[in-house]
Parts: structure tokens; C-alpha cells; sequence
């Protein structure tokens, strides 16, 4: 029938058959099974004094259409009258072989993750139990400097100069450990990239109608609010320094689309890779999915895509021209 598929093929011929019949070619009988049915897995059989079958293609009439070949060659096709699927060992070694490397991947993943996330911690804890008092203003408000990068004193021996560190600098709060690691980051960006090419790239997003442009996030909420009397902002977030990560498996891909589908007004996505684990790729993914999300649902009046509110700690307009370009 038009949807059996057959396991196998059991080919029975007559003793006077064989390669030399075929004039001395090997696997004639068998090849030709592999050629007419390509997806069959299993081809075996035997030698015998007959085979069973008919004489033609005509329907059966009476008790005397099977006839025993003396030579002949017969093909039965065997296969599962439910439709189940074929069982195929090389087949279910590659499957197996395959699970065993994405379990591989996932525990090396979660590995690389649970370090992470130490790493992170260490960093949160000994920022928080620092041993002197933050220091204030007389508003209470917390005393910030920037890191000092140009700390200790110049060596030189012959034509070859060099700075000693005579004493490290060390934050007194966890916002300055933090803007001090925020810091550092800016600066390798700026060491790969200069601000003045990045002015370029932005400029040329701008006038490049396939590219995506800032759109209005506080009007959503706003309107939001008017009609409900309060608004939800989720925020997709990778990682909470004090406690490691919120989700093992973190996908803004996924949590995007859940937030627009559940009736979000806007977005927020933190990309902080310093704290938080988050890059600037998750605000790329989060706007496609978000776009893809809210057309599934387009109605009447039209397709809202929530926009998308980037979180991080903002030094240097550097970061601003950086945020642009991810979306």
C-alpha cells in the first residue's frame, strides 16, 4: 500500500542461480532489491529447490494461481502493519552517540555558568564586606571616584620604561568596585573600537532604512497606566550577583516572546556583563523576538511591538553609540 514501508527484504532463489548465472556478477539479485527500494535497511535470504508465486500479474482465480518455480527467484517485502517506525541500529547508535554529546555540551555549559556565577558572587561578597565605612556627603549621599589608572611610579633602566604599582587602589563601596569594573570594560570596547569609528557606524545606521532606530518607551507605559492604573515592566536578567543565576537555562530569546505574548507594554533587558551576565547580543535577540511575537498576535488595529528598554550602568556617551547599534 501507499503508506507501508518495509524493514526488509527476504530473497529466496533457486539453486541454479548465483553470480554465475548473472554472469559472474556478485549480489546481482540483492543489488537489484537496494536499487528499487533504496530506503530498505536489511536485505537476507537462502538458497532453495523452488520458489512460490504466480505466473503473471493477474488477479487470483482459483486455488491452482500459486506455482512452485524451478527457477525462480522470490522477494518478500517485510515490514510493520501498524506503521511503525523502522528500527535501524545504526541509526539508534548515531541518536544515542548524538544525546551523549549534548548532554556533554549542556554539563559543560552549566559548568562554565556555575563558575560564573562563583566568580560573580565572590566579586558581589567582597565588595559588600569591605572592611571601612563608605564614605558620604553631608546629604548622606555616597562619595564615588573614578579608578585611578595612572597609580605608581616610573622605572627607567637604559632606553626601557616601565610604572611600579606602589599601592592599589581599592573601592570603598560596592557601586564604585562595580563603576571601577564598569570602567575597565569601556576601555577595552574603546581599545578595539574608537569612539570615532563608532560615531561612523552609528551614523550609517541611521541613514540605513533596514536597520532598526530608538523608539518611544515612556509613552507605552504611560498609556499603560491611564488605562489598567498600574503597569508590570519585565525585565529579562541573567544572572543576580548575590545569588548566581535566576534561570539555568537562560533564553531572551524565549522569555521575550512569553512577555509579548502575555500582553507587555515595553521590555527591559539587562546586558550588564559585568554583574549581571548579559551582553549586548540579548538586546538584538529580545527586539527579533519581541517583533516575531507581536506579529503572530496582529490584530485590527494594527501591530504593536513593545519597545525595548536596555539596562545598564551608564558612564561614557561610548556606551550610549554601543547600545544604538544592537537595537
Amino acid at each position: 500500500s501507499k503508506t507501508f514501508s518495509p524493514a526488509g527484504c527476504i530473497l529466496v532463489p533457486t539453486l541454479d542461480r548465483g553470480s554465475k548465472f548473472f554472469g559472474g556478477k556478485p549480489g546481482f539479485e540483492s543489488g537489484t532489491v537496494t536499487e528499487l527500494v533504496p530506503s530498505i535497511p536489511s536485505v537476507w535470504g537462502f538458497f532453495s529447490n523452488g520458489a512460490l508465486g504466480r505466473l503473471d500479474n493477474s488477479e487470483p482465480s482459483g486455488g491452482f494461481d500459486m506455482m512452485v518455480h524451478g527457477s525462480a527467484s522470490s522477494y518478500v517485502l517485510v515490514g510493520s502493519a501498524s506503521g511503525r517506525p523502522i528500527y535501524d541500529p545504526v541509526k539508534a547508535a548515531q541518536e544515542e552517540e548524538a544525546a551523549k554529546q549534548k548532554a556533554a555540551e549542556e554539563s559543560a555549559v552549566a559548568q562554565a555558568l556555575d563558575a560564573e556565577d562563583a566568580k560573580r558572587q565572590a566579586r558581589s561578597k567582597s565588595l559588600l564586606q569591605l572592611d571601612e565605612k563608605a564614605p558620604r556627603d553631608d546629604q548622606g549621599e555616597l562619595v564615588l571616584k573614578r579608578r585611578e589608572v595612572h597609580s605608581g611610579r616610573a622605572i627607567s633602566v637604559s632606553t626601557v620604561e616601565w610604572s611600579v604599582a606602589e599601592k592599589t587602589a581599592t573601592p570603598t563601596s560596592a557601586l564604585e568596585g562595580y563603576m571601577w569594573d564598569k570602567e575597565t570594560e569601556v576601555d577595552r570596547f574603546r581599545e578595539r573600537v574608537p569612539l570615532s569609528n563608532l560615531v561612523s557606524q552609528c551614523r550609517l545606521a541611521v541613514s540605513d532604512p533596514t536597520k532598526s532606530k530608538p523608539r518611544d518607551w515612556i509613552g507605552p507605559l504611560k498609556r499603560r497606566v491611564e488605562k489598567d492604573g498600574f503597569v508590570i515592566v519585565p525585565e529579562c536578567k541573567r544572572i543576580e550577583p548575590i545569588t548566581g543565576s535566576l534561570r539555568k537555562r537562560y533564553d531572551v530569546t524565549k522569555l521575550a516572546k512569553q512577555f509579548v505574548l502575555a500582553g507587555s507594554p515595553v521590555l527591559s533587558v539587562n546586558c550588564d556583563p559585568v554583574m549581571f551576565g548579559g551582553t549586548l547580543e540579548d538586546i538584538t535577540k529580545a527586539r527579533e523576538a519581541s517583533s516575531r511575537a507581536a506579529l503572530s498576535i496582529a490584530s485590527e488595529d494594527g501591530i504593536v511591538v513593545p519597545p525595548i528598554l536596555a539596562s545598564d550602568l551608564i558612564l561614557y556617551p561610548y556606551q550610549l553609540y554601543k547600545l544604538q547599534l544592537a537595537g
